[in-house]
């Protein structure tokens, strides 16, 4: 018999999403090494499940440092009272994913978010949906609720979305409980995935089926992963404890980038109010978007080839906002997701469609004059959840 069929498989699994980890338990355990969290391994032994914490999470990261998966940064340490306490919240969530009440609760509540949503979508005009430019190169995401294997599911749509009523249609079918789609514009927006220079390309390409069965070489790696364009992307959604904190935040952004007059040695377009497009996320955070970016520094004569010493447009394009990020990031009032600016594959929320946790609609703000913002961004008034 398999492992993979016995008890000894570690029964952690990721809330929502439900996979199970692929590592082996010890005799008698529930969890492998790694995952031993649960309250009776805290019981048992508290400083191991403490020590686990602080290898997991070193550092009390700034809200907009970029190097947390990294853990080299000078962001303060969390003190051992800290670590104690996370431990002690991990052994809660760890149980009460074995609970068959809490997963029945989830399945009864993600089962009435599904019929909302898809309630939702059956009534909505389509003029009320939005599409983002060039939307045919576009990669578009839904992550549905799938009944059988009661888990949360990536779904790639396989179909170039040209019209309101297609992406209509695709929402009713699927009902999905978030849609995003690519912040970059691509060639084959359907193949893209992960970047065939990365660390893992070939594990993840061979998953995808992208690799040659005699020699394991990717296959068709320029196809995909060809960058065509991409515009100026902020998440402002880092450490906002309400929508009033997200919308001060939006005004620092749009300050900021109307105030930057030059960019090293070259001439810089200069950005107005009507520039910017203020997005809610439905949650508590904003993006601020700024499309035709690319096409007006292009105009402007910034070359981005200078970023790279080899023909190789993606790095240098992310090379150039990484530098812009730099530039911007001298207004210390500033916490964003920095890496949704500068990371070629980062995919963002489609405007017009309802965010899983709120069931409240990402809606697309009529600019700063909208009567939603409160006097110069100082308060923001959140629409109401969807029936």
């Amino acid at each position: 018999m398999s492992w993979k069929d016995n008890e000894t498989r570690c029964k952690s699994r990721k809330p929502g999403f439900r996979t199970r980890c692929k590592k082996k338990a010890p005799a008698g355990e529930q969890f492998c090494e790694h995952h031993r969290l649960d309250l009776p391994s805290f019981a048992k032994d508290p400083a191991s499940c403490v020590s686990e914490m602080a290898k997991r999470f070193p550092k009390n990261h700034h809200p907009a440092c970029d190097r947390k998966g990294e853990n080299d940064c000078d962001c303060q340490d969390f003190s051992n009272g800290a670590h104690s306490m996370m431990a002690l919240r991990m052994a809660f969530k760890q149980s009460q994913l074995l609970m068959p009440v809490y997963n029945e609760h989830i399945s009864v509540t993600m089962r009435e978010k599904v019929r909302r949503i898809r309630r939702y979508y059956k009534k909505v005009p389509e003029e009320d949906l939005y599409l983002p430019p060039f939307s045919t190169f576009r990669q578009f995401r839904f992550f549905c609720w799938d009944h059988n294997s009661q888990q949360i599911v990536a779904k790639v749509l396989k179909d170039r979305v040209r019209t309101k009523r297609g992406l209509k249609g695709h929402l009713k079918r699927l009902a999905p409980l978030d849609v995003y789609y690519t912040t970059a514009q691509w060639l084959n927006p359907e193949g893209i995935g992960p970047d065939p220079n990365g660390k893992m390309a070939r594990y993840k390409f061979k998953k995808k089926r992208w690799c040659s069965e005699k020699s394991g070489k990717i296959t068709l790696p320029r196809y995909h992963n060809t960058l065509m364009k991409r515009d100026l992307y902020f998440d402002v959604d880092y450490d906002n404890k309400d929508y009033n904190e997200g919308i001060k935040m939006v005004k620092e952004v749009i300050d900021s980038m109307k105030g930057l007059t030059s960019f090293k040695e070259y001439e810089w377009p200069q950005l107005t109010d009507d520039d910017f497009e203020i997005v809610f996320s439905g949650g508590k955070g904003f993006h601020v978007i700024v499309n035709g970016f690319y096409d007006r520094v292009i105009a402007n004569g910034i070359p981005f080839t200078e970023y790279v010493n080899h023909r190789e447009k993606n790095k240098s394009v992310e090379g150039f906002y990484k530098d812009l990020v730099n530039e911007v990031k001298k207004n210390d009032k500033l916490l964003l997701d920095w890496m949704v600016t500068y990371d070629n594959r980062r995919i963002i929320r489609l405007p017009g469609t309802v965010h899983r946790k709120t069931l409240r609609v990402c809606t697309r703000l009529e600019g700063v004059e909208d009567e939603r913002i409160g006097g110069d961004f100082y308060s923001y008034n959140a629409d109401i959840p969807i029936p």
